[in-house]
This record gives C-alpha cells, sequence and structure tokens, in this order.
C-alpha cells in the first residue's frame, strides 16, 4: 500500500511539473512531448503560438490581480 501511495505522489508531481501553476498550460518538456506523440503517431494538428512578450506591463500597470484575470480568458 505504501509503495502504490509514493507511485501515486510521484505521478501527480510529476505532472505538477509539466504544468503552469496558474493557467495549468503545459510546459515546454510537455509540449515537445506531446508533439513527439502526434507525430509518431501520423496525427493531424493546429498549432497556434502566441508570445507574452512585454506581458508584465500589464501587471504592472494594472495589478497582478488583472494580469491573472487576462491570462485566464
Amino acid at each position: 500500500m505504501a509503495i502504490a501511495n509514493l507511485v501515486l505522489i510521484i505521478s501527480f508531481q510529476n505532472r505538477a511539473v509539466r504544468r503552469d501553476y496558474l493557467t495549468m498550460v503545459g510546459n515546454k518538456e510537455s509540449f515537445y512531448d506531446n508533439l513527439t506523440l502526434r507525430n509518431a503517431g501520423k496525427q493531424e494538428f493546429q498549432l497556434i503560438l502566441l508570445s507574452l512578450r512585454q506581458y508584465d506591463i500589464v501587471s504592472q500597470n494594472y495589478g497582478n490581480q488583472k494580469g491573472n484575470e487576462i491570462l485566464y480568458l
């Protein structure tokens, strides 16, 4: 039972590292893994890239709470 709990905890911890805490969007490692799996399975997919350069200006001008709200849209 203790080993099963340890495996479960490791699984949850590993999943948390692969996603951004605030947005729950996958990180770069998760992206590459997903891309590799889709290419290996010859699945079609679409890719949308967004650049958040200078996004900190939003938080500086309107506050962290408003910046977080915009990320959740």
